[in-house]
């Protein structure tokens, strides 16, 4: 047949039917079945019935006409007191009926139908009856995720706790999307059905942005600039400019604190505390700044680095942090002063929703992950075969968990290092943290570096210290030794914390360290606990580590002391 000259306007219609509609839409709350549409001949042609079941839902100001050429039965849609385009092509039907129920207003919606088209040309697929509801979680985590496998990007869940069995939920859970709460808990209808609010949403895809931009396309760890941040904007947040300038020079904690606070001012004409307001104050910050920084974080526009009670203002931010920064400042500047706090005499005086209590809808949906397409089309996951992994674990598991409900275990992160270093040279190793514990009994709080050194030395156990550096741990970790580190991401003031860093993993110009974590409150979506063989971006834990102490403990494996005495 010949190719028709298609209004643009009806051209996202025409994709849409080509690609969207082989197979039925799944049920959703249902919407009205179309009373006008006539029966069917058994015989008639998919397009013949496809036409028919439209017949009652045309757009205002339009009409389906029908048309033979070259021997085909054509249907238009035609604007009334014009001339129109070619809109139902052959589609192909589930055992020959159709079985969906389109919306008007979706065909009325041109944005809608565009987005809908350029994500069915990306593969994926809309269900056009969802149009106008809310957004469940589980078309949030589908079209989310299908931008990501757009990229050739195999997200392989296998791994994932084998109770979560949802296919859909165990990619997400793989890619970070969505948090793990512990299989026990987990309804995974419910989890599915559930609808979301702006907030949840927004959660969602700030999460699949920073998937992107950290995991797929390896930029974990590059220093980010306001430019950079200027460009992640409308991928985090669905607007087309962001209301801050963008600058390709270095870009560190406070600069982008100073961006957000002169986008709010100007925004909402607020420019100081309420009278009476209690801000935070941070440990690390000189005076010149602090009423910045107090700004800041009452207004809920940046958050304290990361507990609250420091800001790490020099910090420089990291592309692969920077949606999760860009998506707290979103949810601040959408809501506005009035909804600080949700709940609060503050937030009901406003009389409005708010991200907390406001619905995504399925468009909204669509419209971002058309977005995010959109942007990331552009772009190839590297081929998975240029990582270089190093893990020097042995078969057995060497994790050792500091809460086992000894006296001491809420401190007992070192001798729980101690321990999983010694099980890790000697399988039969069944030293506990608590019996290191007592032998400083003196100690009623963490232990210090001396402490380590004095067990592993009693247990004759080689190991040297070295500067906290990329080129030592790798060097280190090539050899197949591991490394002890204390580090804090804390208020120095408050505590510190260890690790055992057994491996890493680096493809492109990202690195990442597998550390064994004693901290074991929290499960893990691999089945074991969340901290147990924990991947860490490189940047982010030397920066923890270089700030708390000025070394790290090398230890030496078995066969790697065995080859220096056979040496010597």
């Amino acid at each position: 047949m010949k190719y028709w000259r298609i209004a643009p306007a009806l051209l996202a219609v025409l994709l849409l039917f080509t690609s969207c509609t082989a197979a039925p839409p799944q049920a959703t709350s249902p919407s009205a079945p179309n009373s006008t549409a006539t029966a069917t001949p058994e015989g008639a042609s998919a397009l013949e019935r496809a036409a028919r079941a439209l017949d009652g839902l045309i757009p205002t100001g339009m009409e389906l006409v029908q048309q033979r050429q070259d021997n085909l039965l054509l249907r238009r849609l035609v604007p009334s007191e014009g001339s129109g385009a070619l809109v139902l092509p052959e589609l192909t039907l589930l055992n020959g009926e159709w079985t969906g129920t389109l919306a008007p207003d979706a065909l009325r919606d041109r944005a809608f139908m565009d987005n809908a088209v350029l994500l069915a040309r990306a593969g994926q697929r809309v269900d056009l009856a969802r149009y106008g509801q809310p957004a469940r979680k589980s078309d949030a985590l589908s079209l989310l995720l299908g931008v990501i496998e757009q990229t050739g990007y195999e997200i392989n869940a296998d791994r994932i706790d084998p109770h979560i069995h949802s296919t859909l939920l165990r990619q997400a859970l793989e890619m970070d999307l969505e948090p793990y709460w512990g299989a026990e808990d987990m309804d995974e209808a419910a989890q599915l059905e559930q609808e979301l609010t702006v907030y949840q949403f927004q959660s969602f895809v700030s999460a699949t942005v920073q998937a992107l931009e950290s995991r797929v396309l390896l930029k974990a760890g590059r220093s980010a600039t306001l430019q950079d941040a200027a460009e992640l904007w409308p991928l985090v947040t669905g607007m087309e400019a962001a209301p801050f300038s963008g600058s390709n020079g270095p870009m560190t904690r406070l600069d982008l604190a100073l961006a957000f606070k002169q986008a709010y001012t100007q925004h909402y004409a607020v420019d100081r505390l309420p009278e009476g307001a209690e801000p935070l104050i941070f440990s690390d910050i000189s005076a010149d700044i602090a009423d910045t920084l107090a700004f800041v974080s009452y207004y809920q526009l940046m958050s304290g680095y990361p507990d609250y009670s420091s800001f790490s203002p020099d910090q420089p931010v990291r592309i692969d942090l920077m949606p999760e920064l860009l998506n707290q400042f979103y949810l601040a500047y959408r809501d506005g002063p009035a909804a600080l706090y949700p709940g609060l005499d503050e937030g009901q005086a406003a009389d409005a929703g708010t991200v907390y209590t406001d619905l995504a809808t399925y468009q909204d949906a669509v419209s971002r992950a058309a977005r995010l397409s959109a942007h990331y089309a552009a772009f190839t996951a590297p081929d998975d075969s240029s990582a270089k992994e190093v893990i020097n674990l042995p078969s057995y598991s060497i994790y050792v968990n500091q809460q086992d409900g000894s006296p001491y275990a809420a401190v007992n992160c070192m001798p729980a290092m101690v321990c999983m270093v010694l099980k890790w040279r000697d399988p039969t190793s069944s030293v506990t943290p608590d019996e290191l514990r007592q032998k400083y009994p003196h100690i009623t709080e963490g232990w210090y570096m001396y402490m380590v050194h004095e067990q592993l030395e009693e247990y004759g156990v080689p190991y040297h210290t070295a500067l906290p550096t990329r080129e030592n741990l790798i060097s280190a970790l090539d050899a197949g030794n591991v490394v002890m580190c204390q580090f804090s991401s804390w208020d120095l003031a408050s505590s510190g914390h260890c690790f055992v860093v057994v491996g890493y993993r680096r493809q492109g110009g990202a690195l990442w360290f597998c550390v064994e974590d004693p901290e074991g409150l929290a499960p893990g979506k691999y089945g074991r606990p969340a901290n147990d063989q924990a991947w860490l971006e490189a940047e982010e834990m030397l920066w923890s580590i270089t700030r708390f102490v000025s070394d790290v403990t090398i230890v030496e494996s078995v066969e790697n002391e065995t080859r220096e005495k056979q040496a010597a």
